[in-house]
């Protein structure tokens, strides 16, 4: 059986550097923390491979400079993946 846990700090910095043409326009920093989760184990000869976590923990509101009209990301995310791996 393995285990792997990893805490994710991710963010930008204000972009101002933008073309109003292009209908783009200013967009505030954002920082956002994240936590996967995983785990690897053998059912009948075959590997597992679970991964679980949680992303935007604090629940921020932010959008990407690359969001259309800012348009806001997800808040709290939850979310859980299986794999199997076949010999």
């Amino acid at each position: 059986m393995f285990f792997n846990a990893a805490l994710q700090l991710e963010g930008n910095g204000n972009q101002s550097n933008y073309g109003r043409f292009y209908g783009e326009d200013e967009t505030p920093g954002y920082a956002i923390l994240n936590l996967n989760l995983g785990n690897e184990l053998t059912i009948q000869n075959h590997n597992v491979v679970l991964k679980y976590g949680i992303e935007n923990i604090l629940d921020a509101s932010y959008s990407t400079y690359a969001d259309w009209n800012n348009i806001l990301r997800q808040g709290r995310n939850f979310y859980m993946n299986m794999s199997f791996v076949i010999h």
